[in-house]
């Protein structure tokens, strides 16, 4: 009977650290959409100009986007020898590369109807995305990584510092695109 005692109190701590309290999904994106503003300030945010300047596949490239939701958006993209606009106005799309109308895609087009939302998060709560904190990662300092399905399916992993609340990293679960968050101004 002492053995059997001591093995519970040796297990005992151990056991306590499997039940801390990790926020769901929607508490984390709940949290974020409060550290930049608030959702009251943020639907009142219209107008978005936002600049990237990266390298993918050892290929230098530059985006600018200009949104103005809840309908219009324009994406210019460049490499050093080629050039993509993608436009929605209105419910309208155009596709130009390299000067040259072609056709748009159905995966462009959901990606420009996601790109148009000035802050996603405040869509996830209410269209019916699936939101799934996977845990805590660490890169140096700590994240929770979240799973978000939107409903049309497709899925994106987030990260959220679990100091700050602010969103690090988005990967695009398809591509396995990484777009990276670095500057916040809040809305307050």
């Amino acid at each position: 009977m002492k053995v059997l005692f001591g093995i519970i109190i040796y297990f005992l701590p151990s056991f306590s650290g499997i039940c801390q309290n990790i926020p769901t999904g929607t508490e984390v994106i709940l949290r974020f959409i409060n550290e930049i503003g608030g959702k009251k300030k943020l639907m009142k945010v219209r107008t978005i100009i936002l600049e990237v300047e990266g390298t993918y596949h050892d290929i230098k490239f530059h985006r600018k986007s200009y949104t103005i939701a809840p309908d219009r958006i324009k994406i210019i993209q460049k490499t050093h020898f080629l050039e993509n606009i993608d436009i929605m106005n209105d419910g309208k799309y155009q596709h130009t590369e390299n000067g040259e109308i072609k056709e748009m895609d159905e995966e462009t087009r959901l990606w420009l109807e996601d790109e148009v939302k000035t802050f996603p998060q405040l869509y996830y709560l209410e269209d019916g995305s699936k939101l799934k904190n996977m845990g805590e990662k660490d890169y140096e300092k700590g994240y929770y990584e979240v799973e978000v399905t939107l409903i049309d399916g497709r899925r994106k992993i987030q990260y959220y510092s679990i100091e700050t609340g602010l969103l690090w990293k988005t990967i695009d679960a398809k591509t396995k695109s990484s777009f990276y968050y670095w500057e916040y101004d809040t809305f307050k």
